[in-house]
């Protein structure tokens, strides 16, 4: 397999149906330019990174974009949809993808080097295809504060819910 893959590609099968929330740029992302082996060795550096996140990143699912490309991201809340209790993971990531695109698999590392200014005791997931770690359980990226910056991961197994205001990540279209 090449270190570089075509992840932004991937991930742009088509357009979201279209955009009844009004969800504003909350950053712009440049994501790309390091290979799947530099990505996580530049991150677990500077950052604490959970087992999972390491698990994650080392897992053939995890593919980096050899080009660098800046993204528009979002955040949204399972609660922004009209649920009126904790969805399950299918139903909510169905929502996700009549809205917005998922953002690259490399979005987590990418994101956790730029986003220093992060509340203590705040989550944020990453809308991403689930990578299948080590163990067999599908997985996304979470950018996590609670004493120190880190990069873990968290189950997105069918079974899960999500909390009605939890907030994920999302990559908003292009303009």
């Amino acid at each position: 397999m090449p270190e570089h893959g075509s992840a932004l590609n991937a991930v742009e099968v088509a357009p979201p149906e279209r955009s009844l929330l009004n969800v504003p740029v909350w950053r712009t992302l440049t994501v790309g330019g390091y290979s799947r082996k530099e990505l996580p060795k530049i991150v677990t550096k500077e950052f604490r990174v959970s087992l999972l996140g390491r698990d994650l990143m080392a897992r053939p699912e995890f593919v980096t974009s050899a080009t660098p490309c800046t993204i528009r991201l979002g955040r949204a809340r399972a609660g922004d949809f009209g649920f009126t209790e904790a969805p399950y993971t299918p139903k909510f990531f169905e929502r996700l993808g009549q809205y917005f695109y998922e953002c690259p698999p490399e979005t987590g590392p990418h994101l956790r080097r730029i986003y220093r200014d992060q509340p203590v005791g705040e989550w944020l997931s990453v809308f991403m295809k689930p990578i299948t770690d080590s163990g067999g359980c599908p997985r996304i990226f979470v950018l996590a504060d609670y004493g120190g910056l880190c990069l873990r991961a968290r189950a997105a197994r069918s079974e899960h819910r999500w909390h009605l205001a939890g907030e994920i990540v999302v990559r908003l279209p292009d303009e």
